[in-house]
């Protein structure tokens, strides 16, 4: 009979009297999981259109068919393409949309919703799940009945919870079940949900719930202040697949740096964020410290932690130094680095190859509020002299020599392709940023044509920078001809040089060879003959 009484809710919504509502409420509230079973069994014959909007019976359908082209959901209040819905910033790129917002969706007891969570429960093509809390604003009961539907599915691989109470015991006990019944789960993503002041606790009981093959772990704000991730660090102990770690506004201290240090994970960790946190330099020293020769870091973050001071950054710049490192992307804005620490840097990538992102400019996409409050202060301390000590390191133009020595490897100041410092011009900041952004596009054409490129602009350019070529080796100097524009003035510049080096290093040059420009301007003349 309850079988038979949730399946009429749809059609008998608007006919229903109150005291009959609220007892079929409770007996929403109280199923077992025997009674979910049974529910979720009619999941196959249900009418979707009878359950739902018009805007989402698509998508509900296609997760009731299993189509394996739908293996990104978003549950939001809204469709908006270009909505931040994986973590590491990642784009919606590929999702589908469930906007359980109507009236229709939320209904009586939030059957709508819950519907679409035992059809997401009894999907097997799911791969990516993103729920935000502020899609069930208008009816908070349908949360728990929804995330009680999911809670069956074992082919979610990431899931990512915004916004959502966790300190409801219902939501938290649900989603706990979904961590035990999945174990091809991989990525977990908790961003700025409610834990009631219990965040480290019930966090921790969480992580312990996921299954041993967990990669990606990434919580954001989920803690209250003064609140410690004690208990979450020591959790990730046992996850000793772990690859990609993100702890981003939740309190990390340099006491919570160390016990992540000590984790057996650490050095097989792909990926450290760390942003947002009040660490100081010895939780940075003892980060690096436990940095193994064969770790396997290639992104760290560790922005918008002004504790940070150039002591600091001495033990960082001793792992670019590394010629085993594989560290390729480091982002430290925000973090007290001046131009002392700016030739610090520009000294470690004298010998950098690996290093094509260094984090020193905030995205110009980054709008959170706490963020956009440090930049309009100032994204780091770093004046005209230290910003020229980096251009330097990019494209050091003393001579031939040094500019091929440069370093052109980095790419990216910040995830923003056009993104450069503000520097100005009475400290020769169009000159600067003229240089800066220069080298930074010439480093993207890669390292061998960087080279070339550089050369060409800074010593083939002129009759004076020419000269370089004077006391060259004899094996080099062919190679780097080589790499001369095929224009007129480059080349007639060329036929100076040759004509002007000692016999005795390039060879007999007959005195009747003719200019390039000459040959060509008699071509003319005669037609081409």
């Amino acid at each position: 009979l309850l079988q038979l009484a949730l399946s009429l809710i749809p059609r008998l919504l608007p006919s229903i009297h109150e005291a009959d509502r609220q007892l079929l409420e409770n007996a929403l509230e109280i199923m077992d999981d025997d009674r979910l079973q049974a529910y979720a069994d009619q999941a196959s014959t249900i009418d979707i259109g009878t359950i739902t909007s018009r805007a989402n019976v698509e998508t509900l359908q296609r997760l009731r068919d299993n189509d394996p082209k739908l293996t990104n959901l978003a549950v939001c209040r809204e469709r908006r393409r270009g909505r931040r819905v994986l973590g590491g910033g990642g784009r919606d790129s590929g999702f589908e949309y469930y906007c359980p917002s109507d009236p229709e969706d939320l209904g009586f007891a939030g059957t709508g919703a819950w519907w679409a969570g035992a059809f997401i429960g009894n999907n097997k093509n799911l791969r990516e799940l993103v729920v935000y809390g502020s899609s069930f604003a208008e009816a908070n009961n349908s949360l728990p009945k929804f995330l009680a539907g999911v809670s069956r599915n074992q082919s979610i691989r990431g899931i990512r919870l915004c916004g959502i109470d966790l300190s409801n015991v219902d939501i938290l006990r649900t989603m706990n079940l979904f961590f035990e019944n999945n174990a091809n789960l991989r990525r977990v993503d908790v961003t700025r949900c409610d834990f009631g002041g219990e965040g480290d606790r019930l966090v921790s009981s969480m992580l312990r719930c996921c299954c041993q093959s967990l990669e990606e772990f990434k919580l954001d704000g989920n803690l209250d202040e003064g609140e410690r991730p004690t208990r979450t660090i020591a959790a990730l102990r046992t996850r000793t697949q772990l690859k990609y770690i993100f702890l981003d506004n939740m309190n990390v201290g340099s006491n919570e740096c160390r016990t992540l240090a000590a984790l057996p994970c650490f050095n097989n960790l792909q990926e450290l964020n760390l942003m947002g946190n009040n660490f100081d330099d010895d939780g940075v020293e003892a980060l690096m410290r436990a940095l193994a020769s064969d770790n396997r870091l290639r992104t760290l973050d560790l922005s918008y932690n002004p504790l940070i001071t150039t002591r600091g950054l001495q033990s960082i710049v001793g792992i670019l130094g590394r010629p085993t490192t594989k560290l390729s992307e480091l982002y430290l804005l925000w973090n007290g680095v001046n131009d002392e620490g700016a030739d610090i840097l520009a000294g470690a990538l004298a010998n950098n190859r690996k290093l094509t992102t260094l984090g020193l400019l905030a995205d110009s996409e980054d709008n959170t509020i706490a963020r956009r409050r440090l930049i309009e202060a100032n994204d780091n301390l770093i004046t005209a002299r230290g910003w020229q000590a980096l251009v330097n390191a990019l494209c050091n133009t003393s001579s031939l020599e040094a500019t091929y020595r440069s370093n052109h490897f980095l790419r990216w100041l910040s995830a923003s392709e056009n993104n450069l410092p503000s520097i100005g011009d009475e400290d020769g900041g169009a000159a600067i940023l003229s240089s800066l952004a220069f080298s930074l596009e010439t480093n993207r054409s890669g390292a061998k044509e960087a080279a070339r490129r550089k050369i060409i602009e800074h010593h083939l350019s002129s009759d004076e920078g020419m000269c370089h070529f004077a006391g060259m080796d004899r094996a080099v100097l062919p190679r780097v001809l080589a790499w001369v524009p095929d224009d007129e003035l480059s080349l007639d510049r060329v036929y100076r040089l040759v004509r002007n080096l000692h016999s005795d290093m390039i060879g007999f040059v007959p005195t009747s060879v003719e200019a390039p420009a000459v040959r060509r301007s008699k071509r003319q003349k005669t037609g081409g003959h």
